[in-house]
C-alpha cells in the first residue's frame, strides 16, 4: 500500500517536530490510514445496507435509515430481492417516521403500490397492501377516519390474501371498526366472523388478539360467560416474547380473568384459579393484597349462602 509506506516515512520525521505539531499531524494522517486500509466491500454489501437501516429506524433516526434504503439499489450487489427490500423500507420510514409533518404520505404509498405492481409474489407484497389499508385507518388526532372505505381497503386485502398473515390481521382490524361500535347487531355480525376465524385457523399468531375482540364483543352483548371463556382463551393462545418483559407480564390479564369470573359470571372456581396465579407468581404486584381480600370475601360469601340455604 504506497499509503501505508508514506505514513511509515512520515512517521521517522515526525519525531523531529514538537510534541503540539506531531499530534496535530497524526490526527490528520490517522483517518487517511484507516481509509487506505478498511474493508470498503463491506460498506457497499446490501445486506449490511438493509441492517444499518432498520437498525437507525428502530433509534428513529429517519433520516440515516431513509439514507441507507436509498443506497442499496446503488450497490453492485443488489439483486432484485434487495431493490424491493429497500423499496418496502423507504415507504415505511416515509409512512411511519415522527412527527407528523416529517410524513410523506403521498410517496410512501406510490412505494407501496411499485412493489405491488412490480413483483406482486414477493413476500413484501401482501404486507404493502396491508399498509395501504392502514394508511386509510391512521388518520391524525382529531380526525375521523372514512370507516366505509377503511372497511373496503381492510376487504381488498382479506380478499387478495386470505391465507396469509396480511390478510389475517387485516381481517382483525375490520372488525374492530364493528366491535367499536358498541351496535349489538354489528357486535353480533363481527363475533360471527371472528369466530369463523378462530375455527379455520387455529394456528394463527393472531388468535389471542382475535379472542381478544370476540371478549370485547361479548361484553357489549352481556354475556358474561362468553366473555370468560373468550378472555381465558386469549391468555392460552397468547405468544410471549422472552426477550419483552411487558409481553411477558401476565398479571393484569390474571386480574382481569379472575374479575370477570367473580363479578360477572359468577364463577368463584375460576376466580379462586386466577387470583391464587397472581398472588404465586406475582409477590411484588400491588393487586396481591385486593387478590387476597377477594378471595376471603368469596369464602365468607360462600359461608353465608350455605348457612342461609341450610334446614
Amino acid at each position: 500500500m504506497p499509503t501505508t509506506l508514506y505514513m511509515l516515512s512520515m512517521r521517522r520525521n515526525v519525531k523531529r517536530i514538537s510534541r503540539p505539531v506531531r499530534r496535530w499531524l497524526m490526527w490528520i494522517a490517522c483517518p487517511a490510514l484507516l481509509t487506505a486500509c478498511a474493508p470498503v466491500v463491506r460498506e457497499q454489501d446490501p445486506d449490511v445496507l438493509l441492517e444499518q437501516a432498520w437498525h437507525a429506524f428502530r433509534l428513529a433516526d429517519y433520516r440515516m435509515a431513509l439514507a441507507r434504503f436509498e443506497r442499496v439499489p446503488d450497490s453492485p450487489a443488489a439483486g432484485e430481492h434487495h431493490r424491493i427490500a429497500a423499496l418496502y423500507g423507504a415507504s415505511v420510514v416515509r409512512d411511519m417516521r415522527q412527527p407528523i409533518p416529517s410524513q410523506d404520505d403521498a410517496r410512501a404509498a406510490e412505494g407501496y403500490r411499485r412493489i405491488i405492481a412490480e413483483a406482486p409474489e414477493h413476500a413484501l407484497a401482501p404486507w404493502s397492501a396491508l399498509a395501504l389499508a392502514r394508511m386509510t385507518h391512521l388518520v391524525p388526532v382529531g380526525e375521523e377516519p372514512d370507516y366505509e372505505r377503511v372497511r373496503a381497503a381492510y376487504q381488498e386485502v382479506i380478499d387478495r390474501y386470505p391465507d396469509h398473515m396480511a390478510g389475517h390481521e387485516a381481517l382483525l382490524y375490520q372488525q374492530s371498526t364493528w366491535i367499536m361500535t358498541l351496535e349489538p347487531e354489528a357486535t353480533r355480525r363481527a363475533l360471527a366472523r371472528l369466530q369463523d376465524f378462530v375455527n379455520s385457523y387455529p394456528a394463527s399468531p393472531f388468535l389471542s388478539a382475535a379472542y381478544q375482540l370476540i371478549g370485547q364483543g361479548q361484553e357489549t352483548l352481556g354475556d358474561a360467560d362468553g366473555q370468560l371463556e373468550a378472555r381465558i382463551r386469549e391468555l392460552e393462545t397468547m405468544e410471549i416474547d422472552p426477550s419483552s418483559p411487558a409481553s411477558a407480564d401476565l398479571s393484569w390479564r390474571y386480574w382481569q380473568i379472575a374479575t370477570t369470573a367473580e363479578f360477572m359470571a359468577g364463577r368463584f372456581d375460576v376466580a379462586r384459579v386466577y387470583y391464587q396465579k397472581l398472588i404465586d407468581e406475582y409477590p411484588l404486584d400491588f393487586r396481591k393484597f385486593p387478590a387476597r381480600q377477594a378471595l376471603a370475601r368469596m369464602d365468607a360469601l360462600e359461608v353465608q349462602l350455605r348457612r342461609e340455604l341450610s334446614p
